[in-house]
């Protein structure tokens, strides 16, 4: 496997050059030397540069370079939820990257939830701009003057427009695909005229979460509904689907808000009802952060070998390995069967590659397990002559001997299998890191534990805002939310974990996150 210097240093000299540092002397440490769940922190940098995923040695604080195989990745990804997006109705836009100051000050809560993390546009070469120009933290202020433009009766309702971009917000902390000043993402901005309409937009964004997210990409989730003092600037409620990490800290995948009227009032999204008169729209947003969802589907599934993709997510599907004998024997035979089953697979749709450099076949096997490969065949001589072929499959151990002629047939069970395994392994690990605690004394007796608390809370309106900053101060967790379902309660007379003395109203969430 190729093997990048890692940023361990042993006393080698540094040289600059164009922003970035150059090193000798630097000690070689593979991702293998370290275990996932409890050197996370080690584990997770090392696949990024030893899979080839990411570089960051880009000399912008909080920027990285996206290499080939993490953007193939992800691109699978965008196509995947789109046409899951469109099914559902949304359409695709493009909307300018940057925002006047005077739409973003429209809405006032928004405004200033944003611009502590705001990129400003001040000059154009060296003109000062009459006005800055903000680039987009998320595109509600952008959007919605124009949904204004669009709407003017209830029949051009449901507007259900999605893109597809990136926003740039100046976090304190980066870490690659988890948390950085510019990430890509797909935001969802709907339009309804009842507030019925919109709800079960938020529903229905919630089924989109599940049906991607946990079933085709495998990685498992808690639907919280976030405290007041966490909602989404401007919106109404939040809707948030949390996951753990190895390590036991949560992050956020996609949320969705119901944004009710907060913003079709200040922008003047309006309509004639059907009664004749004007009436304000009812919003939504949604934002599936495919880098982010990347970054938690690689870090999930990842495993001591290396990146394990689910089917659809890999770059490619089929990698086949050529084994000629010494000295080139039967080596024309052999390539020409490779060349022959890849263009068969590739008419079949498979994404698929042949490895025919001159590294070991051993070489071979391990790159591209490292690499996420989920299927590798194995082509020699004896398979040519028998017509058959030999099939390794990621998450398992050992190999089958498959016919040539149930070849596709046997792969897509193999992909369906891989899937399969992927999800089980992550709920299970996902699983048993929820931990239900009722006192206090409980959670302290449970402090050294890693995954997500449930406990009794007083509420998680901006009352209980005090006793989640005692539970972060004790604990270094912050409170996520309730259940989005709402439906779990605290046991009768239990009194709220931070410390108000009040009686619990609420089984709140808790965790610490990225």
């Amino acid at each position: 496997m190729g093997v990048y210097r890692s940023s361990i240093e042993s006393g080698g000299e540094k040289k600059k050059t164009d922003g970035f540092e150059k090193s000798k002397g630097f000690q070689e440490v593979h991702f293998k030397k370290y275990d996932k769940c409890y050197q996370f922190s080690e584990w997770y940098p090392a696949i990024l540069r030893d899979a080839q995923l990411v570089d960051v040695r880009y000399p912008v604080k909080g920027f990285f370079v996206h290499r080939p195989w993490a953007t193939k990745s992800m691109m699978q990804m965008y196509r995947a939820y789109e046409k899951e997006l469109e099914a559902k109705g949304h359409e695709p836009a493009w909307f300018p990257a940057l925002v006047s100051m005077g739409s973003l000050k429209i809405e006032s809560e928004h405004l200033e939830g944003f611009v502590p993390q705001v990129f400003m546009v001040t000059k154009i070469g060296n003109n000062d701009l009459p006005e800055p120009l903000a680039m987009r933290p998320t595109s509600e202020t952008i959007m919605y003057p124009i949904y204004a433009q669009w709407i003017q009766g209830i029949s051009d309702m449901p507007l259900k427009i999605y893109q597809s971009c990136q926003v740039w917000r100046a976090e304190p902390e980066s870490k690659a695909l988890i948390r950085g000043r510019e990430f890509h993402w797909i935001e969802a901005h709907n339009v309804f005229a009842t507030r019925a309409e919109a709800e079960a937009q938020v529903k229905e964004d919630m089924g989109i979460t599940e049906k991607m997210i946990h079933e085709k990409f495998g990685i498992p989730m808690l639907y919280v509904k976030r405290p007041s003092w966490d909602t989404f600037p401007g919106a109404e409620y939040t809707i948030a689907a949390d996951t753990i990490m190895p390590d036991g800290k949560v992050l956020q995948l996609p949320s969705t808000h119901l944004l009710a009227q907060k913003f079709s009032i200040p922008f003047n999204i309006s309509f004639t009802n059907s009664e004749g008169k004007i009436d304000y729209a009812w919003q939504t947003c949604y934002g599936p952060a495919i880098w982010r969802i990347y970054g938690a589907l690689i870090s999930v599934h990842g495993d001591q070998r290396g990146l394990r993709l689910p089917f659809e997510v890999a770059p490619v599907q089929v990698m086949i390995i050529p084994i000629v004998g010494k000295g080139g024997q039967d080596g024309e035979s052999v390539l020409q069967k490779a060349s022959q089953l890849a263009k068969r697979l590739e008419d079949a749709g498979f994404r698929v590659r042949i490895d025919d450099s001159k590294n070991s076949p051993g070489y071979k096997y391990n790159h591209w397990e490292m690499k996420g490969v989920p299927v590798r065949i194995e082509i020699g001589a004896k398979e040519v002559a028998l017509g058959k072929v030999t099939l390794a499959l990621r998450t398992e151990n050992g190999k089958q001997s498959v016919d040539e002629s149930s070849l596709e047939a046997t792969i897509i069970e193999a992909g369906a299998r891989l899937n399969a395994t992927l999800k089980a392994e992550a709920d299970e690990f996902f699983n048993k890191r929820i931990f239900t605690c009722n006192t206090i004394s409980e959670l302290r007796g449970m402090k050294s534990e890693r995954g997500i608390w449930k406990f009794p809370f007083c509420s998680i309106g901006n009352e209980g805002s005090g006793c989640a900053d005692t539970i972060k101060a004790e604990f270094e967790m912050s409170i996520r939310g309730v259940h989005a379902d709402g439906a779990e309660q605290p046991l009768e007379g239990s009194l709220c974990v931070g410390g108000c003395g009040k009686e619990a109203t609420v089984m709140a969430y808790a965790g610490k996150r990225y």
